[in-house]
């Protein structure tokens, strides 16, 4: 519900770097998605550009009439987007009039610096710096080169958590006073309840257990889905683990033999490589709701997060979590979830335990959950966002 607070801002000409609103499915797309469609719907009285590579189905802009798209032109840029993108946006922004320049993800365009508009950059981790070993050397160089040039010319950094703000501290030695925290929202449709004949079709069509856990998150290390896979081998647990995600590096082959070594495969089931998962309700999460909601609980016992929003949706979707005491994610779940170490498969699975039989605990971490999740609405994002922008400008 709109307030007294969004029409008090002078008229604003905010520009967005928007590559993962319309390229990006998961974290970083949802998030600038979210951003963009909260600020249109609670402070509709502004107008939104967004610099973006190509148009595509993941944002229907035409829902939208305070924002305007704008795409590389010419053939120099049409044929080399990037360039477009790290220097060619800064001389479309000197033509406009914008009071803003927002880079939704790491980067601010080179030239940027010479504009006389309120410059911002979301920097959401420095997980590439934490754990390089995980990383392409090259990619690493790009995005530490990337975020270093971005904080440097930003007036402001906006970071998802306090871990984040942190990091660009105690890593960049950036001062703290130049980082402001904006926590992220999920979408709403985690927070509503889903009707009990939606639940039914989605537990049909993708041949969902009556009772299971749920992982999601790439198969990656940092991720922990062996750690997981070791806890229910120490559990034997009576109920299966669906996994949401994909990975066909070393570590998810690692994962796949042990599962296949401790006779598992019955236990341990790949929802990416269901048949149904190759629709656009899959695709694009819009199923994902309805999943969590069957989920007995779900369990994210990742190393390191920026945030861990589906630690968020998981608590927003009214079921117990196991996550990390680690970095953010006591920030994301707050007393709604059981804080485990994330190294540690014998602590997982004794979490584990505790959900499946203490039925009062599932209780009031649900409680607890759905009681955090109301700090990380869409309406707060964008409240959040639209007195920073004027504050700088």
């Amino acid at each position: 519900m709109k307030d007294d607070f969004f029409s008090t801002f002078t008229f604003m000409q905010i520009g967005f770097e928007a590559k993962r609103i319309f390229q990006n499915t998961t974290g970083l797309g949802n998030y600038a998605r979210n951003l963009v469609d909260g600020l249109c719907t609670y402070a509709p009285n502004h107008q939104y550009h967004l610099f973006a590579p190509k148009q595509t189905s993941l944002f229907p802009i035409e829902k939208y009439s305070q924002v305007s798209l704008h795409v590389p032109k010419g053939f120099i840029y049409q044929h080399n987007k990037a360039y477009w993108r790290s220097r060619g946006v800064s001389n479309e922004i000197k033509k406009m009039s914008l009071d803003v320049y927002h880079g939704l993800s790491f980067e601010l365009p080179r030239g940027l610096e010479k504009i006389a508009i309120a410059k911002m950059v979301s920097v959401h981790d420095l997980i590439f710096e934490r754990f390089p070993e995980q990383y392409n050397p090259i990619d690493v160089w790009i995005s530490r080169n990337k975020t270093k040039h971005a904080c440097i010319i930003a007036d402001c950094i906006a970071t998802m958590s306090i871990q984040t703000k942190q990091d660009l501290v105690d890593i960049y030695h950036i001062s703290p006073d130049k980082i402001t925290i904006t926590y992220p929202c999920c979408d709403a449709s985690f927070l509503q309840k889903q009707p009990a004949d939606i639940l039914q079709q989605i537990k049909i069509k993708y041949h969902l257990p009556d009772q299971f856990f749920l992982s999601v998150g790439s198969i990656i290390e940092r991720k922990g889905l062996m750690k997981i896979c070791e806890a229910m081998h120490i559990l034997q647990a009576p109920i299966p683990l669906v996994v949401i995600g994909k990975g066909n590096n070393a570590y998810a082959k690692k994962v796949r033999a042990y599962i296949h070594e401790k006779k598992m495969t019955d236990k341990i089931i790949f929802l990416n490589e269901h048949p149904a998962a190759s629709s656009h309700d899959f695709t694009s999460s819009k199923d994902f709701p309805a999943i969590y909601q069957l989920a007995f609980a779900l369990i994210y016992p990742s190393l390191f997060e920026g945030f861990g929003i589906p630690v968020l949706e998981g608590i927003s979707s009214g079921i117990p979590v196991i996550s990390s005491r680690t970095s953010s994610m006591p920030e994301a779940g707050g007393k709604g979830a059981l804080y485990i170490n994330p190294s540690d498969e014998h602590e997982i699975a004794h979490a584990m335990s505790q959900l499946l039989n203490d039925s009062a605990l599932n209780l009031q971490l649900i409680r607890h959950g759905q009681q955090h999740a109301q700090e990380f609405t869409k309406e707060k994002m964008a409240r959040q966002m639209i007195d920073l922008y004027t504050s700088f400008v």
